[in-house]
């Protein structure tokens, strides 16, 4: 449904970058350089790192069931020791436990492992079978899938989608992992109606940056629940 109306939007950024590079911060956007890296110049005992992790909450509107959170999330990692090859493998947990509310759901896609071969980048993507989903209790639900063809050196990408009918609270996003992070962004607009509190938690300072605008502003639900 495309709802449009004249309101006021919240638009929320936090960001951080831990290391200066000549970097594109988007999926698909791999370079021979990247692959040829052998090592984090900044830590080098590091197995892996994720070049970046971004993170954007989109509401939509239905007629039937009102605002729904759409959270997108985006990765994208580097492997340079065999202990790293572990973050070919990912899962994320769902709730389902709502009384009042339909269950979460999640789909992975633009799972791709990159490699470089004789000089060339080597493109692997992950069918559309490679994802699978398993019951973890009444309360939660957890997929989860495998890159295809990671070994030491390649880059891994992939993208979620977590669909929700509960706006009461947003989910943590996390940006400190054991290995480093070298970009991370994450972003929300949010309609007039509602107002959040933000907490951060941690030693590292961040950057955030806000800003209320006013205009026509579409909730079209492109993140059906199909």
């Amino acid at each position: 449904m495309n709802f449009r109306n004249f309101v006021a939007v919240f638009l929320f950024v936090i960001f951080g970058v831990s290391e200066m590079n000549a970097q594109s911060y988007e999926l698909g956007k791999v370079t021979v350089a990247e692959l040829k890296e052998k090592e984090n110049p900044k830590d080098t005992t590091a197995p892996a790192t994720i070049l970046f992790k971004k993170a954007k909450t989109v509401f939509t509107y239905n007629k039937d069931r009102g605002f729904s959170a759409n959270h997108v999330y985006e990765f994208k990692i580097k492997i340079y020791k065999k202990e790293g090859l572990k973050w070919a493998d990912q899962k994320v947990r769902f709730y389902i436990g709502y009384e009042t509310l339909n269950q979460d759901l999640l789909e992975f896609s633009n799972a791709v492992t990159y490699n470089l071969e004789n000089g060339s980048i080597v493109k692997t993507k992950l069918d559309n079978q490679g994802s699978f989903k398993k019951k973890v209790n009444k309360f939660w639900n957890e997929k989860t899938i495998t890159l295809p063809n990671v070994k030491v050196g390649s880059i891994i990408e992939y993208k979620y989608v977590l669909k929700s009918e509960n706006i009461v609270k947003l989910p943590d996003f996390d940006f400190q992992y054991d290995i480093p992070v070298r970009y991370f962004e994450y972003k929300t607009d949010i309609p007039e109606f509602y107002i959040y509190k933000t907490l951060l938690i941690g030693t590292r300072k961040i950057e955030t940056d806000s800003k209320i605008t006013s205009g026509n502003q579409s909730f079209n639900d492109e993140y059906n629940r199909s």
